[in-house]
């Protein structure tokens, strides 16, 4: 009985195999857990970032109503609006604070009510006040020697078998050379300048005729008007 009793001793216990290991609570973890909490933190992340995307609104100019590819852009031609755009988009678009800026513009393309204006939409007019752009080929030493300058004023004079006349006068200098600073060097240079309709056709023919003579005239009395200068220093003569 002796034996018997230490067999049992020996042996397996008397109510069956032996309880597992007990595992520590993360090795139960697998790779698909892992996955699922990886997944619902990029969700939260994600709609975070569209959370604050809407609120980081922007204020654009859009159509108010249909512009023909053509036509000048007038103040109820467009309204502001509210959206919500990453920069490399809201770059392409006019910002509310251009609005005022818009005078004067012309739709380079047909927009629909509710478009956005892109930049590339819009053409500049060509000069203030509904004024036409022409350019002006003279000889850098019969302008001034160069010394123009995009925003001065300037007379163009031709000469018709030895009569001079004025054919522009007080005329707005838009460019020079094709960019907003003086001649420099020598040679033949483009002046641009606004005119109406009339004088661009009395400009064109006295080019024609055998060139033109450019006057810078900013800060002058008007061709027609007496020189108040000139008047002082007749007075101071006397």
């Amino acid at each position: 009985m002796a034996a018997t009793d230490t067999a049992v001793q020996r042996g397996s216990p008397p109510h069956g195999p032996p309880a597992p290991p007990r595992r520590r609570p993360w090795t139960r973890l697998s790779a698909g857990h892992v996955v699922v909490a990886v997944a619902g933190l990029l969700a939260v992340l994600l709609n975070y970032s569209l959370l604050r995307a809407a609120d980081d609104r922007v204020r654009v100019v859009v159509a108010a109503r249909p512009i023909p590819a053509g036509d000048a852009v007038a103040p109820d031609d467009v309204r502001v609006v509210e959206v919500a755009a990453d920069d490399a988009v809201l770059g392409t678009l006019v910002p509310a604070e251009d609005l005022d800026d818009l005078a004067g513009h012309v739709a380079a393309t047909a927009l629909a009510a509710g478009d956005p204006l892109r930049r590339s939409d819009l053409r500049p007019p060509s000069a203030p006040d509904h004024g036409r752009a022409m350019s002006l080929p003279v000889p850098v030493e019969h302008a001034v020697a160069g010394q123009l300058q995009r925003g001065d004023r300037v007379d163009v004079i031709a000469v018709d078998d030895g009569s001079a006349s004025y054919v522009l006068t007080d005329a707005q200098v838009l460019a020079v050379s094709g960019g907003d600073g003086g001649l420099t060097g020598t040679g033949t240079f483009s002046v641009t300048v606004a005119v109406d309709a009339d004088s661009a056709l009395r400009v064109a023919e006295a080019i024609r005729a055998g060139g033109i003579d450019v006057v810078r005239s900013t800060g002058a009395a008007a061709v027609g008007e007496p020189d108040a200068s000139a008047a002082t220093a007749d007075v101071g003569a006397r």
